[in-house]
């Protein structure tokens, strides 16, 4: 195994606080769904986890798997505006997401700065 390698560095952002914007992301949305009682088999995994792959550019920050109550939301199956409540939550914590399938859900940060940093973050070193 090789010597680790130092982190790369990111304008205006390093690694605790990018881990800490992650922590706040995921905070947020599972307090938004516990105050509605759809924290219901829910969690979040790194897409390295859920996927087994480097995320690449524009990368996902985390993902938010999800069966219950969410999964009726995220499937249009429950249409009493919570989606709509969702979707401007993360707006304003400044991403958005995406559906991976029926039961995941990918979060991106919509500030380009962010996202490049996130890119750097989640790059996964050739120590070859």
């Amino acid at each position: 195994m090789g010597a680790s390698l130092p982190p790369r560095r990111r304008p205006g952002y390093d690694d605790t606080a990018l881990e800490a914007r992650i922590t706040a992301l995921q905070t947020a949305v599972e307090l938004w769904a516990r105050q509605r009682d759809m924290w219901e088999d829910c969690g979040f995994q790194s897409f390295a986890e859920r996927i087994g792959a480097e995320p690449g550019e524009g990368a996902c920050v985390t993902v938010l798997h999800f069966e219950g109550p969410s999964y009726n939301m995220f499937n249009g199956t429950w249409d009493d505006g919570s989606e709509t409540s969702f979707s401007e939550l993360i707006a304003s914590l400044g991403y958005e997401y995406e559906l991976s399938d029926h039961v995941s859900a990918h979060f991106y940060a919509l500030d380009p700065t962010l996202r490049a940093a996130f890119d750097d973050y989640f790059h996964w070193y050739n120590e070859n």
